[in-house]
């Protein structure tokens, strides 16, 4: 059984509780069925964007065992598929799993340091944004060079580099960045011997950034590289993915009008004003899950984000 779901990671859960609420009777032995959360929950974290606008398919069953309760109930189970679900995604093996899973793909691990994101930049004055988006284009690059897993392979690339850059000197020795300069830097850079790798690397990750026209002059690369991994860690990181998420759900969810009324047309119910039926499926979702349910998530999702670093 597949989902299409939004975004929000609170979305996500709740949509888990329909569907294991078809798998059985009652919610009396969820335990039994959280290897259906779990892996639904891994192959979630797997996928990236994702659209606020979606909703669950949800089963027929689901649908219909849903409506038979009572606020309470309906409480009750939302709360119960959550603290189950929460207890999977935020397990040490899952987080675990993930790390292993990220510094195998994108050589990235998590360093514990405050790296400003995209939309955080975005928010930022003028100035300090032209300064934030520097250094974060400056680490991107010099995370590309240590994460090469190989340094023979890296070495090789250099010398690559070395020929371009000399044929630029002699046919173009006026462009900018100067070209002589990245020659002596790539030159530094394969002067290195091959057991001290940290040196190599900080020598290319030198000559990189001066070739994308940015002052090196004073740069710590050893600390540029743990940024660079650390951006990058926070982009894939399941801990990112549920602060967007439950974010993304909060603010949903407080779009969603309960008073909204509704009409027959054909076999289904539309909402009588054209621009709420024109809008979020998701909203669309929370008004037919109920408002006590939804405060009770909502509720849930800010204790949630208040714990996440």
């Amino acid at each position: 059984m597949r989902l299409t779901i939004a975004r929000s990671i609170i979305l996500l859960l709740v949509f888990s509780a329909f569907a294991t609420m078809a798998w059985q009777p009652s919610l009396a032995d969820l335990k039994l069925e959280t290897r259906h959360i779990e892996s639904f929950i891994y192959s979630q974290l797997e996928m990236s964007g994702g659209n606020e606008q979606s909703s669950p398919g949800i089963p027929k069953p689901a649908v219909d065992l849903y409506k038979t309760m009572n606020d309470q109930a309906k409480v009750a189970a939302v709360q119960q598929v959550l603290a189950a679900t929460k207890s999977i995604v935020m397990s040490g093996s899952l987080l675990a799993s993930r790390d292993k899973a990220i510094a195998q793909q994108y050589g990235a691990k998590d360093y514990g340091l405050k790296v400003p994101t995209q939309a955080e930049i975005a928010k930022m004055p003028a100035a300090a944004q032209t300064k934030a988006m520097l250094r974060l284009r400056t680490a991107s690059i010099v995370h590309d060079v240590y994460r090469q897993e190989f340094v023979d392979s890296l070495r090789n690339s250099v010398e690559g580099d070395l020929r371009g850059a000399k044929y630029m000197a002699q046919s173009m020795p006026d462009m900018k960045p100067d070209p002589k300069v990245k020659v002596k830097l790539l030159e530094a850079a394969l002067a290195v011997p091959p057991k001290n790798e940290a040196e190599f690397r900080r020598k290319v990750a030198e000559a990189k950034v001066f070739e994308a026209d940015i002052p090196t002059a004073g740069l710590d690369i050893e600390q540029l590289a743990k940024e660079g991994s650390q951006a990058v860690y926070n982009e894939h990181s399941p801990k990112a993915k549920i602060k967007a998420g439950l974010a993304q759900f909060i603010a949903l969810a407080a779009k969603v009008n309960f008073t909204a009324t509704t009409v027959a047309k054909g076999n289904r119910q539309v909402f009588t004003n054209p621009a709420i039926e024109r809008g979020p499926r998701g909203a669309k979702f929370l008004y037919r899950l109920g408002k006590a349910p939804t405060d009770a998530a909502v509720v849930f999702a800010k204790a949630w984000l208040a714990e996440l670093p």
